[in-house]
């Protein structure tokens, strides 16, 4: 007689403690209880809600009049289906005006981040993963750059600017 690994199958099929050598659970099937599909599916669909609502709050109000200093004459903002403000104004400088508005309106940190980077301080925000790049900044003194090329500006153009 040979000797046989245990749960080694026999002449008929079966291991040798007599169970089936294949055997076949009647379980559930994939889908699982209805229940337990329902109630995910539910949470499934309330987490998505919130997410699109909050996503939505955080979107400007880009209805109604603001009423702004600064401004030489009316001023026509329209947002098109992509959020793409069109800008209409009777001069330069209020068109100018009205998009540093919008800018600071609905980019201010993109805005602040991007003047901290060009000064070299972004760590103060980013903390220590910003100290390389803020160190390789600071060496391009780009912000003194900028700063003299400001200083040579015409007339004309620093009263745009500063519009």
């Amino acid at each position: 007689m040979k000797a046989r690994r245990r749960g080694a199958k026999g002449a008929e099929g079966r291991t040798q403690a007599g169970r089936p050598a294949f055997a076949v659970h009647a379980e559930r099937g994939g889908a699982g209880h209805p229940v337990v599909v329902a109630v995910v599916l539910f949470t499934l669909l309330a987490v998505v809600t919130v997410v699109v609502l909050w996503v939505r709050s955080a979107e400007p109000d880009r209805s109604g009049t603001w009423e702004t200093p600064g401004l030489g004459a009316e001023v026509t903002v329209l947002w098109d289906s992509l959020a793409v403000p069109h800008v209409w104004a009777g001069s330069t400088a209020d068109l100018l005006f009205a998009q540093g508005f919008l800018h600071a309106r609905d980019r201010l940190f993109q805005m602040d981040l991007v003047r901290r980077t060009a000064q070299g301080r972004l760590a103060e925000v980013l903390g220590q993963d910003a100290l390389d790049s803020d160190r390789f900044l600071r060496t391009m003194d780009l912000w003194s750059v900028t700063a003299e090329e400001e200083r040579r500006l015409a007339p004309e153009l620093r009263a745009l600017l500063e519009a």
